[in-house]
């Protein structure tokens, strides 16, 4: 839970607990008894979980020597995208909660979870790291334009177009999270596969559609053209499986 925010430039400082401290990790080691050894200003380090089952901006905390302490509360999109693009961030403990106090150590049941209350330290970016990607990601975006704006004059061109930026944007990711993360450029499968279906291309434009599903895709498309994608592909498997059927030799 976070309990205070100081902003000065583009640093940001905010207070906040770590979940999940009561589980035993997949090494065997404890959780509480990691937290239990913790000493207020040390260290400690948070590591991005794109791939989380459960929660996509996951973010471990981890004590400096390595032990996993946890997590933080889940969900906090602008911490994990902060990371993801880059950002400096830095945490440190200041202090463990809970333990079984002098009733405790008499009477079981008032024994309390150890907790801790970490302070995480947002800084800037470095800006020479990043700058070649915001200008790689904005030469997508003016070629997505062009095709677009071409569509109706030349429909060969937008295809190709739209093809060249496809493979500009699956180049681009491949360069890291950290410029995956920085792409502005939309993934133009919607668009593409419109065409190529106008265009009578079906195989191709299935095609396309099943290169984007193999993408893993940071930006994701919108929900309006997530939702075209889908009818067309079920538009595109009736349309193939009835020429296959036409093409069939009669028995």
């Amino acid at each position: 839970m976070e309990v205070r925010v100081d902003v000065e430039g583009y640093r940001q400082d905010f207070r906040t607990t770590i979940a999940g401290v009561t589980k035993q990790n997949a090494d065997g080691s404890d959780r509480q008894c990691l937290v239990k050894a913790l000493r207020a200003g040390e260290e400690l380090a948070l590591v991005r979980e794109p791939n989380n089952q459960y929660d996509k901006y996951a973010i471990a905390v981890f004590r400096s020597t390595g032990g996993q302490l946890g997590y933080l509360p889940r969900g906090d999109r602008r911490l994990a995208d902060h990371i993801d693009m880059g950002g400096a961030v830095t945490a440190r403990v200041i202090k463990v909660t809970g333990g079984p106090g002098i009733l405790g150590i008499l009477f079981k049941s008032f024994r309390k979870s150890y907790g801790c209350v970490i302070e995480i330290s947002k800084g800037d970016f470095n800006w020479k790291e990043v700058t070649p990607y915001l200008d790689k990601s904005r030469e997508i975006e003016n070629l997505i334009a062009s095709a677009r704006a071409v569509e109706a004059q030349d429909l060969q061109k937008a295809i190709s177009t739209y093809r060249i930026a496809i493979d500009q944007i699956i180049e681009f990711d491949k360069a890291g999270p950290v410029a995956a993360a920085w792409r502005r450029a939309r993934y133009p499968v919607n668009r593409l596969t419109l065409l190529l279906e106008k265009n009578g291309d079906l195989e191709g434009a299935r095609a396309e559609i099943e290169r984007y599903e193999q993408f893993q895709d940071v930006f994701q498309l919108t929900a309006e053209d997530a939702k075209s994608v889908a009818s067309r592909k079920q538009r595109l498997s009736r349309k193939l499986h009835a020429k296959a059927g036409r093409k069939a030799p009669n028995p």
